[in-house]
């Protein structure tokens, strides 16, 4: 018994030794990651920016509805004028009068590209519930940590998160591997069917 106890005591140390050996010698194969460009936004501006935005009335419209191009040329000017290094570096394509694609080219052709996807028109504020709102439903007030305002989540606060993005990696330096799309429609709150019908005339870089 002593002997079969003693012969399980060296098999358990050697497998032991092993096991310590291998651990020792093992070295890491994990992929280091690239270390992301450094960029800064500018917090307050970049509310202003948004508080800006906020302030044009893209209302949503459906087919046959009258639409507010005039307010969605604005935006699109607004979005020139206050993000120059993208509409420098990007392929702006106008899909539609209200709807747009971006596209960033990335130094890989082979690689799919990425989409980032926004849209720029808002709901309408239903009449006779101005007195309910905090603020202004079209003021893009920043008051108290906030940006105040119709669109400020859903959807122009993620549009103009991205663009906010896209200007601080250029000003970096920064140019991606694989190409990037920004498409920003003009109907999302009425079903899309006019932007759907667009984007598939808009020659879209392989997406």
């Amino acid at each position: 018994m002593k002997r079969i106890l003693l012969s399980l005591l060296v098999v358990v140390v050697a497998l032991a030794g092993v096991l310590l050996t291998k651990a020792f010698r093992f070295t890491s194969r994990q992929v280091q990651p690239e270390a992301p460009a450094a960029f800064t936004v500018d917090a307050d501006a970049a509310a202003a920016r948004l508080g800006g935005a906020l302030r044009l009335k893209t209302l949503a419209a459906a087919e046959g509805q009258p639409a507010e191009d005039a307010a969605f040329a604005a935006l699109h000017d607004y979005m020139r004028e206050q993000y120059p290094r993208l509409h420098q570096a990007l392929k702006r394509e106008p899909v539609g009068a209200h709807s747009v694609l971006y596209t960033w080219t990335g130094t890989d052709a082979s690689l799919r590209p990425a989409l980032l996807l926004g849209h720029l028109d808002v709901v309408p504020v239903e009449p006779g519930t101005e007195a309910s709102w905090t603020h202004p439903p079209y003021s893009g007030l920043v008051a108290d940590g906030y940006v105040w305002g119709r669109g400020a989540l859903d959807d122009k606060g993620s549009v103009f998160g991205i663009l906010e993005s896209v200007e601080a990696l250029l000003a970096a330096g920064f140019q991606p591997k694989r190409t990037v799309l920004l498409a920003f429609g003009g109907d999302e709150e009425v079903g899309g069917a006019r932007a759907r019908r667009q984007w598939r005339s808009c020659s879209a870089s392989g997406a």
